[in-house]
């Protein structure tokens, strides 16, 4: 699929998205949509490189790409650390 058709079919012309990389499946990776929970499955070859599991995602409308957002990733990762470690105790 090409990423024009990407961009339409996911409705990323209207507003910024951000999602979490749940897995990489082949050629895609799938993500959920952290706003709506939705599962989307997003070509890599539209994705910055070395993008994985628990990564989150931005989408920018105005560049048409995609940017991992570290602050947010990191910020994550620290909170799901913190509630496995609580149910390990």
């Amino acid at each position: 699929m090409a990423q024009q058709e990407q961009d339409s079919q996911f409705g990323f012309d209207d507003a910024e998205m951000v999602v979490c990389v749940d897995r990489v499946e082949g050629v895609y990776a799938v993500c959920v949509a952290l706003k709506t929970e939705k599962i989307l499955e997003i070509l890599k070859d539209g994705l910055p490189k070395n993008v994985s599991e628990g990564d989150v995602l931005r989408w920018a409308a105005d560049k048409k790409k995609w940017s991992v957002d570290f602050a947010m990733t990191a910020a994550r990762r620290k909170e799901n650390q913190k509630k496995l470690n609580s149910l390990l105790e």
